[in-house]
């Protein structure tokens, strides 16, 4: 018996799981939430976002890569 259940069972697998950053999707909502895109592009001298396929720039100027997506500027598609 499990302590705490969901209500949609194939959602049972996320509980308790830490991760040791955000997901690409999380942080991309966090960044569109606080206006942050604008302010990082900004910072790094880049008149637009440079990163590729749906990344973005995050604190550093590093991209945040999208999953399955590898490169400077994640200009590559990783997907075995």
């Amino acid at each position: 018996s499990f302590t705490i259940t969901t209500l949609d069972p194939l959602a049972m697998f996320a509980i308790g799981h830490r991760q040791e950053s955000l997901r690409w999707s999380d942080a991309l909502t966090i960044n569109r939430v606080y206006d942050a895109e604008d302010s990082f592009n900004n910072s790094c001298r880049f008149e637009e976002n440079m990163c590729q396929n749906g990344g973005f720039f995050q604190q550093g100027c590093g991209c945040i890569c999208p999953e399955n997506t590898i490169g400077k500027f994640l200009e590559t598609d990783s997907k075995p």
